[in-house]
């Protein structure tokens, strides 16, 4: 598992207003309600925590957990 996984489960928990336990690797977002406007929020709480930009094209409801650690370990392989 990512190392960055309990920091992402914790971003998606908080933005999301779910219990941490029900965010895995393998949790669809659009399943813990992820709508337009979290689907900024969660955008932006990612870029600053992470140090990585991100476009709206990078994450939707239909991404898993694990994909978004996939987003992030890509974009840091490009910009660092």
């Amino acid at each position: 598992m990512s190392p960055d996984f309990p920091a992402v489960r914790d971003l998606v928990a908080e933005i999301l207003a779910v219990p941490a336990d029900r965010v895995d690797l393998d949790t669809v977002l659009g399943t813990l309600g992820l709508d337009s406007l979290a689907l900024v929020e969660l955008l932006l709480a990612i870029e600053s925590t992470f140090a990585v930009r991100l476009t709206d094209e990078d994450i939707d409801q239909d991404h898993r957990v694990g994909d978004v650690l996939a987003v992030i370990t890509a974009r840091r392989g490009v910009e660092g």
